[in-house]
């Protein structure tokens, strides 16, 4: 073979080959594992083109693998899996014959209540795969996407009647929420061309951004997205009160349909979550009917309903988990 025609043959190796020069050592993750693309990959960009130069040698290709980024196909699916109340706060005012005093109800969220986006213990090798860079980029694409709106704290202002002791608890609503997303990898390689002739000068330059396969994960994540509060009435002690009613005057604002109270005002206050997997059927706790108080509060004294963001609702509707108990 004359040298001309292995010189050739070199370059027409190499195309075929497309050596990666000075790329990053594989780490095992989607990325780095991605490519090198095909001559036909590289075709599709306008400015690629082989030439030959000097005594007829075909150019050679070199190649640089980038970064990886992530393209979503179609939007993440994010439904609201389960929600329950928590206490987070207590507290009682009184107006009665030998003392007097008002309060204004508030509750703040613990650190248990919240828990940002992240992969759900199911896709956790779809994070190691992925690799802390496009494993971030995927979090941030679900929690943009993600309309959940938190309310951390409540407060409002509250007095009792004459003879009453209006106890308070103050609640919120704990939603776990779930994200499926299906988005696709990419990876940006830069190439250049020379020639055995023409020694160290680039020709032609360029980059483009290869296809590396579709992926599906789930994320998770839990907010606190509502507060109540839950009133209940005991007479003072002052013998002229004795007539007035213990009654439990439930709750302020009322329950949405399908949050379930807890069981009893004593039960349902520790930070437990209901058991997803098979959880007790929950028992009855009818809302308390206000003419059991012969003089039930006014909405004068107890004002408002605290003022807090409405959570936006969830794409699809879930059903009602049990109270945490």
């Amino acid at each position: 073979m004359r040298r001309t025609e292995m010189r050739w043959a070199v370059a027409m190796v190499v195309v075929a080959g497309l050596l990666i020069t000075g790329g990053a050592e594989a780490r095992g993750d989607v990325c780095s594992e991605c490519g090198p693309p095909t001559l036909e990959d590289l075709q599709k960009d306008p400015a690629f083109k082989l030439e030959k130069r000097g005594l007829g040698a075909l150019d050679e290709v070199h190649l640089h693998g980038g970064e990886c980024r992530i393209e979503l196909v179609g939007a993440p699916v994010i439904a609201k899996k389960q929600s329950w109340l928590v206490l987070r706060g207590q507290g009682a005012v009184w107006n009665c014959p030998s003392s007097t005093a008002s309060d204004t109800m508030t509750a703040t969220v613990t650190q248990s209540d919240r828990k940002e986006w992240s992969f759900s213990v199911s896709s956790s090798a779809s994070a190691a795969v992925l690799g802390v860079g496009l494993s971030a980029e995927v979090i941030a694409t679900v929690s943009e996407a993600s309309e959940v709106q938190e309310v951390t704290s409540i407060s409002k202002q509250m007095s009792a009647k004459f003879c009453r002791v209006i106890a308070w608890k103050g609640y919120f609503e704990v939603a776990d929420y779930e994200a499926d997303v299906t988005f696709k990898v990419e990876r940006r390689f830069a190439w250049w061309t020379k020639n055995v002739f023409s020694g160290d000068t680039v020709h032609r330059s360029g980059e483009i951004w290869l296809a590396c396969g579709a992926h599906e994960a789930t994320l998770d994540m839990r907010a606190p997205i509502a507060g109540y509060f839950r009133l209940h009435q005991t007479p003072c002690p002052d013998p002229e009160c004795k007539t007035i009613p213990a009654v439990e005057l439930g709750w302020f604002p009322p329950l949405p349909k399908g949050l379930q109270p807890p069981i009893t005002p004593g039960e349902g206050d520790e930070e437990a979550t209901p058991e997803e997997d098979e959880p007790a059927a929950p028992k009855d706790d009818p809302q308390p009917d206000p003419s059991e108080d012969e003089d039930p509060p006014s909405s004068d004294e107890l004002g408002d309903p605290p003022t807090a963001p409405v959570p936006a609702p969830a794409p699809q509707t879930p059903s009602a988990p049990e109270s945490a108990s």
